[in-house]
């Protein structure tokens, strides 16, 4: 081996000892293990949202004139709930986009994850108002058929379908924005590892040079 060889020596620290620089917020939230999580517990909200209740109306058991006319309970669920249809085409619609963010061609990725964001955003503004309008008692179309002094003491809760349905969204947007920060990141390390382009060899202009003769070719007279 050459002895000349740098020797780049560590002062007697243990490599193991050595600090690495921290990752930033953004490494964290673009890891791909994030967003498999965000994604598999968003599927599961989605599963659960199907089978739960939505909507529970009920009234305090008394006697049959007193309210309800007999009837204990109401349940609504996504198949009879008011936003249910929208619910499951924008269910749909985010199957489709999560397809093709995990196996479309990459240069189709960066827009379905921009359009699963948006569609997110806007399914998740859309079941906060219903889930403030199945509060009230005016949400429930059941309640239409009795007349209003029979519905006085019903009360309205909301289910565990709504709230994992309100889940939904939120974890697949945020499993599309870990995807799109991974994009940027990776765009950024591509841009930063292409090489820079040589400049251009110019070619030389005129050059005058001057011959003479030199030692050990001059003659001594």
């Amino acid at each position: 081996m050459d002895d000349d060889l740098d020797v780049v020596e560590l002062d007697g620290l243990d490599p193991d000892e050595l600090e690495l620089p921290a990752r930033s917020w953004r490494h964290h939230v673009a890891d791909p293990r994030t967003a498999a999580t965000l994604l598999v517990l968003g599927g599961t909200a989605a599963v659960a949202s199907l089978f739960g209740e939505w909507q529970l109306a009920g009234a305090p058991p008394e006697p049959m004139e007193s309210s309800f006319y007999g009837v204990e309970s109401v349940v609504n669920d996504v198949w009879s709930s008011g936003v249910g249809d929208t619910y499951l085409v924008s269910l749909g619609l985010l199957g489709a986009l999560v397809a093709l963010v995990l196996a479309a061609p990459a240069t189709a990725r960066p827009a379905a994850r921009v359009a699963g964001l948006g569609l997110c955003a806007a399914l998740l503004v859309l079941l906060g108002a219903a889930a403030y309008k199945m509060r009230d008692l005016s949400g429930v179309p059941q309640l239409a058929l009795f007349p209003p002094e029979s519905t006085v003491k019903v009360t309205v809760s909301l289910g565990r379908g709504l709230w994992t349905a309100l889940a939904t969204p939120l974890l697949l947007g945020l499993a599309f924005l870990s995807a799109h920060l991974r994009g940027t990141l990776e765009r950024e390390q591509e841009t930063a590892t292409v090489p820079t382009a040589r400049p251009e060899e110019t070619e030389p202009g005129e050059i005058e040079l001057t011959v003479s003769t030199a030692a050990p070719f001059v003659r001594q007279y």
